[in-house]
């Protein structure tokens, strides 16, 4: 089994994610939605899902994986590791988000 680091901004939107679906259906939504986003977290450290590819300006690789209606955005640390640079709801602009969480890997 693959491991995988989350870097703050996962940790901010996983905290956004879980107020949201506890205000809009209850805790044991957000629990299972939660869970369900770590699975797919696990699946993409361990490759059982396809990654998409992003090239940054930066000339950071960046790849990302879907789950429902959020978008898993992260970067191979080394051949076992992961690491989750941000979560973020198809709704909002993906660029301009996952650009300031770029910026704050630095």
């Amino acid at each position: 089994m693959a491991n995988f680091r989350l870097y703050k901004p996962v940790n901010n939107a996983l905290d956004d994610i879980w107020e949201y679906t506890v205000k809009t259906w209850d805790e044991a939504q957000a629990a299972t939605y939660i869970q369900e986003l770590f699975d797919t977290i696990q699946q993409a450290a361990d490759r059982e899902i396809f990654w998409h590819k992003l090239k940054t300006h930066i000339g950071l690789e960046v790849y990302f994986v879907k789950h429902k209606k959020h978008y898993l955005f992260f970067k191979q640390l080394d051949n076992e590791t992961i690491g989750i640079i941000n979560i973020i709801h198809e709704q909002r602009d993906l660029v301009s988000v996952l650009e300031k969480s770029l910026k704050q890997l630095n």
